[in-house]
């Protein structure tokens, strides 16, 4: 389903690997060579500055385009024809993308591409705002963000789209609860902590298999953002805030111990588990929402001022990194402090791939010296008896 030429992706992740095994004294830069060789680059994929150049670029010009339609159409212009308008800009820029960008100038997260992606996604949703008065504040108009989102994200595994797939489906059941009745008002919390759970547990099962090895880093902000909304829909403020705004419910929440323990307990259970399972995606959630859980108790219970907590909190955290990097220096258990070279993970089989094809290309085929002919002098089959 993934627009990008499968073949080019799998050279340029080839070779990324083959480069960190190279970085790490595996291979040789001839078998390095070889490998390049044997997987060229096919995608166009410049580095990280022209790429925001190049997004800043096409931005720019996008505007420039939709402003010049607007001003020649100015003297009929109201909801319905700028809504057909960006409808049509919207599927024009899709188009480009697809067919031209994508198709033959073989762009990959070049800018150009990243760039239409949004253009064309953001055009499309307006136009349909303005056109049938869509309004995102509802369970229709999450539906229609999250088909947008969801599409963008499996044709061009763009991490922000799925992010925004994601979160406009939690939104979508949150306002579909509020819209059905009362009662699933008052479940919502256990609603979204079923539904992230849910989402966690399919993301990480798809994470890692062979199929959806282009979508891996979507899977990664997918399983992320999952675990997040798992512990904010039990978070005591998020609760009782959410239902004092939504259902104008004031004073204490019911069951609001239920909360309080599943506001302490959840962040720490992340890091356990993210430590024995080494799952670096559930050990800095947790980690993350550690903060979260001092920023609950400190709206709702000022122990000390804002100044003295902030000190006595870094003092404590910086001892707890110094204790921590100290204890780490030699590895222990599958963990140290040591960071990889290049700042990315590589499993042993991705290694053992590298390292396989390089002996597999790094040498040519030489022909067999052991049968040799003779120069043979007879023009008529031999007849002389010299062959």
């Amino acid at each position: 389903m993934i627009a990008y030429n499968t073949t080019g992706l799998n050279n340029a992740m080839i070779n990324d690997q083959s480069e960190t095994e190279l970085k790490r004294g595996n291979i040789t830069e001839t078998e390095l060579a070889a490998i390049k060789t044997a997987f060229p680059e096919i995608l166009y994929t410049p580095n990280f500055f022209i790429r925001v150049g190049l997004f800043l670029l096409t931005a720019v010009i996008a505007v420039c385009l939709l402003g010049l339609m607007m001003l020649v159409a100015m003297d009929g212009l109201n909801e319905s024809t700028v809504g057909g308008m960006l409808l049509f800009f919207g599927v024009c820029a899709y188009a480009a993308l697809e067919m031209w960008w994508i198709k033959e100038k073989n762009h990959y997260r070049s800018g150009i591409d990243d760039a239409l992606i949004w253009i064309a996604g953001a055009s499309v949703l307006t136009s349909f705002i303005l056109i049938s008065e869509l309004d995102p504040g509802t369970s229709l108009g999450c539906a229609f963000i999250c088909a947008i989102a969801g599409w963008m994200t499996v044709r061009f595994a763009d991490m922000l789209m799925a992010l925004t797939a994601f979160i406009s489906g939690i939104a979508f059941v949150f306002f579909l609860g509020f819209e059905l009745s009362a009662l699933a008002a008052d479940l919502m919390p256990f609603i979204i902590m079923a539904v992230s759970l849910g989402a966690y547990l399919v993301f990480s099962r798809l994470s890692g298999r062979h199929t959806f090895r282009h979508y891996e880093s979507c899977l990664d902000v997918l399983s992320t953002a999952s675990l997040i909304t798992l512990y904010l829909a039990g978070n005591y403020f998020v609760v009782r805030e959410v239902g004092a705004d939504m259902l104008g419910k004031t004073g204490p929440v019911p069951m609001g111990w239920l909360f309080w323990i599943y506001t302490f307990a959840v962040p720490p259970l992340y890091i356990y588990f993210g430590i024995r399972r080494k799952d670096r995606i559930r050990l800095r959630t947790g980690l993350i929402l550690l903060a979260v859980i001092v920023f609950t108790v400190r709206y709702y219970h000022s122990l000390m001022p804002i100044e003295t907590a902030m000190v006595l909190a870094g003092v404590v955290l910086i001892a707890a990194a110094w204790a921590v990097i100290g204890y780490l220096k030699q590895p222990r258990k599958g963990f140290t402090y040591e960071a990889d070279e290049t700042g990315e993970e590589m499993t042993g089989l991705k290694a053992a791939e590298a390292v396989i094809i390089a002996q597999t290309f790094h040498k040519t085929p030489q022909p067999d010296d052991s049968f040799k002919f003779g120069g043979g002098t007879g023009g008529g089959g031999g007849t002389s008896g010299e062959y």
